[in-house]
């Protein structure tokens, strides 16, 4: 399966979709996670049913949004950093399965606009 990979100019805004399908999102936690080159999995923020997203000490909910809706679970940094650069993975985390989905951020450092590539797929 291929990654998908997003780039966004440096101080713009990105935005991560993660699919799964309704009945995996319904009553279970959702967990988004950054990995950066070299380095392991770095938990960000936990989204659970009911509850306002958990975000981790060195991730500011200034910073970034999350949302868990029907189908899809979104990440957002409000404005990139280049130290924002990395894999993201987002995990539905349940008794018995989990289910796990990923997007590479990619930074460029011009100015002049951004692209960014999403293939929001099919629901895991």
């Amino acid at each position: 399966t291929l990654i998908p990979v997003a780039t966004v100019a440096l101080g713009e805004p990105a935005t991560l979709t993660c699919p799964f399908c309704a009945e995996k999102l319904y009553n279970n936690e959702v967990h988004w996670y950054k990995q950066s080159a070299g380095d392991t999995l770095t938990l960000i923020v936990r989204l659970r049913k009911h509850a306002e997203p958990a975000f981790e000490r060195e991730f500011s909910s200034s910073r970034m949004r999350a949302t868990k809706k029907e189908n899809v679970c979104t990440l957002t940094i409000l404005r990139t950093v280049q130290e924002d650069e990395g894999m993201y993975h987002c995990a539905i985390i349940d008794w018995t399965e989990n289910a796990w989905n990923g997007t590479n951020l990619i930074l460029n450092d011009y100015n002049f606009g951004s692209s960014l590539f999403q293939d929001v797929g099919t629901c895991i």
